[in-house]
């Protein structure tokens, strides 16, 4: 059974990272395909040039649902729910939360973000199981492409560093950890 979980956890972890591979070569397809359209229209703005830039956005957003939906077909799949209220204490992150953040902030793409004056929010949520390891990772908010590149920044941070889970009278349990994420845009 151990020997089945380890290759199950192989598994998952070569095509989580096939999948964040995808990811890579989407935004280089997108940002040869923005700087092409840079190029073409030069310092022009007009409405044939936007067409193209949301295009190859929406392409990129779509790419990016894809490849979340890959990640997560490889997971196990559980009701996060009852997770919430079957802990004493909270899993914790082994620099803290604000080391956390931290490192979502430092690898976020910021240039992978169209949203203009304004703000972003979002929820993000994932279960940190009996063994510290995260899975079934979600983002709620306002824009499309914010919770897209939440999920994807959870999923590409995963393996910097390591999670203690909650316990419930001591003992390691799976929980749920709600991560609330703003982002202010110029």
């Amino acid at each position: 059974m151990k020997k089945a979980f380890i290759l199950l956890s192989v598994l998952s972890f070569l095509i989580h990272d096939a999948q964040l591979s995808k990811v890579a070569e989407l935004n280089h397809t997108y940002n040869q395909q923005a700087k092409e359209i840079s190029e073409k229209y030069q310092k022009v703005y007009n409405i044939e040039r936007k067409k193209e830039e949301v295009k190859i956005i929406m392409d990129r957003l779509d790419g990016y649902e894809l490849a979340i939906k890959e990640i997560q077909k490889a997971e196990k799949k559980v009701d996060v729910m009852i997770y919430q209220s079957q802990v004493t204490k909270q899993p914790e992150y082994e620099t803290g939360i604000n080391g956390f953040r931290s490192l979502i902030s430092h690898n976020f793409d910021t240039d992978a973000v169209t949203i203009e004056g304004g703000v972003a929010r979002t929820i993000a949520r994932f279960l940190v199981d009996e063994n510290g390891n995260v899975s079934n990772v979600t983002a709620i908010g306002d824009y499309r492409e914010f919770n897209l590149l939440t999920i994807i920044t959870l999923y590409d941070i995963l393996n910097k560093g390591k999670w203690k889970p909650a316990e419930y009278n001591g003992i390691p349990v799976r929980s749920v950890l709600s991560v609330p994420l703003t982002m202010q845009f110029e």
